[in-house]
């Protein structure tokens, strides 16, 4: 927030993890910007071991009394489908926009425009790309103004 003092009064930094559930606790090894809850990735190799707490999108809304959630974004290292799994009576009650990140699973790119496809909410999806690398694809959702 030191970066941003003009937006510190907005942001509020959550010490938990996304995820579909609130309240599991994750060991996980941290490996620096590309860390993620699913240890299979990465070996320990001298990184810190730490635990996190997880908390659903639905829980923190319920718990921060939000009265409009109208955009979510993520790049949460693989967990973006259990998260959006979390998310699902939010995203059924706002409608929010969508920018969710698609490359960190080989299965991501289906599942989950499929999954919200299936909430069966209107959802038109525009999938873009940033780099020439093959990280940083993005799905971008939103419900058209009726």
């Amino acid at each position: 927030m030191n970066m941003n003092p003009h937006l510190a009064t907005r942001i509020e930094l959550e010490q938990r993890a996304l995820w579909n559930v609130s309240g599991e606790v994750f060991q996980y090894i941290s490996h620096g910007p590309g860390t993620s809850l699913d240890n299979t990735r990465h070996r320990n190799n001298g990184g810190e071991s730490l635990q996190v707490t997880t908390v659903s999108i639905d829980d923190l809304v319920k718990e921060k009394n939000l009265a409009k959630v109208d955009f979510i974004k993520m790049d949460i290292e693989g967990a973006e489908l259990n998260a959006l799994k979390g998310a699902e009576q939010t995203i059924r009650t706002f409608k929010p926009r969508l920018a969710i990140s698609l490359y960190h699973k080989e299965n991501d790119l289906t599942e989950i425009p499929g999954y919200l496809n299936a909430l069966g909410l209107g959802y038109k999806f525009f999938l873009d790309h940033f780099t020439i690398h093959n990280e940083e694809t993005v799905l971008f959702a939103r419900v058209p103004c009726r």
